[in-house]
């Protein structure tokens, strides 16, 4: 699904109609695992010239799809693909630091999710990050 498309899914989640609301919600939880969609959901919540309420919904269908197959316990069970969490990974700290508080508490609680799967392992460079957007924003 590209972005056009999941925009429209995600107006959709916020229709007053509940069938087309069902239908769309339906959409995003078929398409939980393929490849690109959440990286596209964490977009969606982050870009500033879409809708609000567009974003709120993307951001809380992030947080749920990351905090649900970021990590498993439970061995053979479904997780992200490693080229999506990377994505993530590399976009998600820039997308907290310029999106509004609505979305912010939203993919700080993916942060929070990934930082505790992650780092430091498959996120080594995590501090650096976050260190040179501190120097940056004291500059």
């Amino acid at each position: 699904m590209d972005i056009q498309q999941l925009c429209a899914v995600l107006q959709g989640c916020l229709s007053a109609n509940q069938e087309e609301r069902k239908a769309a919600e339906a959409l995003l939880k078929q398409h939980e695992l393929s490849k690109g969609h959440v990286p596209n959901l964490l977009r969606v919540a982050g870009e500033p010239t879409v809708n609000i309420s567009v974003r709120q919904v993307a951001s809380i269908s992030f947080k749920q799809v990351a905090k649900k197959y970021w990590e498993s316990e439970k061995e053979n069970a479904p997780m992200l693909a490693a080229d999506d969490k990377q994505l993530v990974r590399d976009n998600l700290l820039e997308a907290i630091i310029r999106a509004p508080h609505i979305i912010q508490s939203q993919l700080s609680e993916v942060m929070t999710t990934v930082v505790y799967c992650d780092y430091p392992q498959a996120w080594p460079g995590l501090l650096e990050t976050v260190m040179a957007h501190l120097t940056s924003s004291v500059s």
